[in-house]
This record gives structure tokens, C-alpha cells and sequence, in this order.
């Protein structure tokens, strides 16, 4: 039996995620620190939500790749951390946020435990959604601009929260690889590929 209401629930018509934009009235709904099954690359995943929609930021590891120097990982490391904070800003004072360790396994732990316990509070936030190379709704990657904060902000103080030319607001079209046109007259050899024309038929 065919039913087009089971078919646009299985083909996922309305997405699950929180659309670009700075949204309102957000909370924190989990945190995850963890390790991928498949390459045992350590991460922690932040997941905001709304209205039943969510929006996920996952931190890496930061990899130190060829060309890379200390300085340049610890830049990375740095960027890294500040984006964190932004998020542990949102429920605790700045003095309660002093922390320093030496491995990334340490610093996901500890800020694990830090949010974990905040989760059941259901503070509102106000959040900024942008969309990454490839289409996915996620946080920005930057840490100099702010991109959440409490909705309810001490009094005198104003959303810091800004539309900036660098977020990408609007999710991109993302392409399918192309397959390659093959002629049907063509004849492959090792060496190179021929056209059969009709000068080259026995008729």
C-alpha cells in the first residue's frame, strides 16, 4: 500500500535542523565526549535545540598536519578553546571558568562535566546557525566573533550577536559528482581512447 504521508516522513521532507540565521530561544539539549568508532579520533559534540529542530558543533582533535608549526597548532588549539568558552560562558561567570591542562582529552573532560549538569536548567540562548562547505547547519568556526550568549542579558548589556559578510546564511547548493559522458561508438585501448566514425565501417 502507498501512502504519500508515510513517503514524506521516510524521505525526510521537513529537516530536523535549526535553519541559518541567528535563532532565539534556544537550549542546550547534550553533550558528547567521545571517540570515532573508525579512527579513534577523539571529539566533543555540542547539540542545541528548538522547536524540535537541533543544531550540532563538533570539536576535533586539532592535528598537527605537514607544513604545520608549534605555533600554528597552538593558534589552532587557542581558537579552539576560545569557541568553547563561548559556550561555557553562557552559564557560568568568567571566574568559574579558569582552567588549563595538556591534552585535548582533558579539556573535553572537564568541559563535559561543566555542562552536563547545566542541561536540566533549560537556559534560553540566543544562537547563531551558519552553513559549513558542505551544507550542514553547525556553529561558526571562529572564535574573535560572538555567536551565542544567554537570551537574558545582565542589565545595560546588548546582544553581541551580529549578521557579519562571513557567515553563509543561506545553505549552498551542493553538487553531485558528474558522471563521465562515453561515447557509445568508442573503441578503448590501452593506449588511448578511438571514435568510430562512418568513413572507418566496412559499409
Amino acid at each position: 500500500m502507498y501512502n504519500s504521508s508515510e513517503a514524506k516522513k521516510a524521505t525526510g521532507e521537513e529537516s530536523k535542523y535549526l535553519s541559518g540565521g541567528i535563532q532565539d530561544n534556544c537550549t542546550l539539549i547534550s553533550v558528547k565526549n567521545d571517540v570515532s568508532p573508525i579512527k579513534g579520533n577523539h571529539f566533543i559534540e555540542f547539540t542545541f535545540g528548538k522547536d524540535d529542530k537541533i543544531v550540532q558543533k563538533t570539536e576535533w582533535e586539532p592535528t598537527k598536519f605537514n607544513g604545520m608549526s608549534d605555533k600554528d597548532v597552538k593558534d589552532k588549539q587557542d581558537r579552539q578553546f576560545g569557541r568553547i568558552l563561548q559556550i561555557l560562558s553562557c552559564f557560568y561567570a568568567d571566574s568559574e571558568l579558569d582552567f588549563s591542562c595538556d591534552s585535548f582529552e582533558e579539556l573535553t573532560t572537564w568541559v563535559y562535566d561543566k555542562l552536563n549538569v547545566k542541561i536540566a536548567d533549560n537556559k534560553l540562548l540566543k544562537v547563531k546557525v551558519v552553513y559549513d562547505d558542505k551544507g550542514y547547519a553547525t556553529l561558526p568556526s571562529y572564535a574573535k566573533y560572538t555567536f551565542i550568549e544567554p537570551m537574558e542579558l545582565a542589565e545595560g548589556e546588548v546582544s553581541k550577536i551580529e549578521k557579519l559578510g562571513i557567515d553563509r546564511f543561506v545553505r549552498p547548493e551542493i553538487t553531485a559528482d558528474k558522471e563521465d559522458k562515453v561515447d557509445p561508438l568508442a573503441k578503448t585501448t590501452n593506449s588511448a581512447t578511438t571514435v568510430t566514425t562512418k568513413s572507418a565501417l566496412p559499409f
